[in-house]
């Protein structure tokens, strides 16, 4: 039987994983809490082994999701613009 400790853990690992793959699918629903979201990464990263791990994926998929919004979204209106 699991302790509270790692039912808690697992808890946290759970939501940071879905906080991943929104960062993922839906970077925009974060941006309106990015600074917020950016300071719980950090506390994030010094959690649990699995927490931080998935933390690092959160915070690599927003990186990912922004290029991508950058590449198809912004620099063909800008090119269009010249």
């Amino acid at each position: 039987m699991a302790t509270e400790q790692e039912r808690e853990m697992r808890v946290r690992d759970s939501a940071a994983f879905c906080i991943s793959r929104i960062c993922l699918h839906v970077p925009e629903c974060v941006s309106p809490e990015l600074e917020r979201l950016m300071y719980m990464f950090v506390a994030g990263l010094s959690d649990h082994s699995r927490v931080a791990a998935q933390v690092c994926s959160s915070i690599n998929n927003l990186g990912a999701s922004a290029c991508v919004y950058v590449c198809f979204l912004i620099v063909p209106n800008f090119l269009n613009d010249l």
